[in-house]
């Protein structure tokens, strides 16, 4: 029997999974490159062909113009990309993304993939979600069901919660992603699971945390070395991929430093800048955000309460 497989197709990363029959699991399949999680990223390599993944993420400093990022915010909308003259609407590049991750599958699994389930955030209008179905046709996909987030992940959790008949629990699934931020509430029972309210954020995820990192490093630079960069877009660039990396250390250490050798020339000379941060300055910059996100779950919950 042909497998299914499902597929979270991120603002910033995106995975693909296959149940597993003997552990009575979805397992996560390793890209070509044995990572868990792609890049949502394409671009164009020296050759004008059409990269995607950690290859596209990569010349994303050295090409940026021929690189497209965060295409799953213009979804549904009427928007066009460049990339090497041609023009492409954001269907078609989340479709190169998802042929990737089909060849990923597929070179996993040691047979064709045609088969696929797309999760989109709970948000996502009636138009985002046939844009979703769509890439998913046009990467040579047949998409059973484009499913929310939320939903996802609180049929994951039931699966394992093990509830007895006539038992009922109610939950808040809080998915802050790359480039979105959606909420919502669902009740779930031992035969159904059901989203009972909802709220988000299309333009709230840590894309937004690495902007305001980004910002107080150029303010940084400012001020130790009497130089304004904001409105240097290559500078802007290098710092926004430094800044994800220095968040992902924050996870695990209380203090790092935002190091970005030879970020650019000034009077001749280069300018290596060396910023310490904290956890505690970090959340702090970040502060805002997270309150945004609190707002969505208040809406989430009384969009619930309305319901019962």
């Amino acid at each position: 029997m042909a497998k299914i497989v499902g597929i979270d197709l991120g603002t910033t990363y995106s995975a693909v999974s296959v149940w597993d029959e003997k552990r009575q699991q979805a397992v996560i399949i390793p890209n070509l490159l044995g990572a868990y999680t792609t890049p949502s990223i394409v671009s164009l390599n020296d050759a004008g062909e059409v990269i995607a993944g950690e290859d596209a993420k990569q010349n994303f400093l050295r090409n940026p113009d021929n690189t497209i990022s965060q295409i799953k915010r213009e979804m549904g909308r009427d928007f066009k990309v460049t990339m090497g003259g041609k023009t492409y609407n954001p269907q078609t590049i989340s479709a190169f993304i998802l042929r990737y991750l089909k060849l990923c599958a597929e070179n996993y699994l040691g047979e064709p993939v045609h088969d696929a389930v797309i999760t989109v955030p709970a948000y996502f209008d009636s138009v985002q979600h046939t844009a979703t179905h769509d890439a998913g046709c046009i990467a040579g996909l047949n998409v059973h069901r484009v499913i929310n987030e939320p939903t996802a992940a609180a049929i994951a959790y039931g699966v394992k919660s093990g509830l007895q008949p006539g038992e009922n629990k109610v939950y808040a699934v809080y998915d802050l992603g790359g480039g979105t931020f959606d909420v919502s509430i669902i009740n779930i029972t031992a035969d159904d699971i059901k989203v009972v309210g909802t709220g988000g954020d299309p333009r709230l995820g840590g894309l937004d945390m690495d902007e305001e990192m980004m910002k107080w490093a150029l303010r940084q630079i400012k001020a130790k070395h009497n130089v304004d960069l904001a409105g240097d877009e290559a500078v802007r660039r290098r710092l926004k991929v430094e800044a994800e990396d220095v968040k992902k250390r924050l996870v695990l250490m209380q203090a790092t430093e935002l190091n970005v050798p030879y970020l650019t020339m000034i009077n001749g000379q280069p300018l290596s800048p060396l910023l310490p941060i904290t956890r505690a300055q970090y959340e702090g910059l970040i502060m805002r955000l997270l309150e945004r996100s609190m707002v969505c779950l208040e809406e989430a919950v009384a969009s619930a309460e309305k319901t019962n």
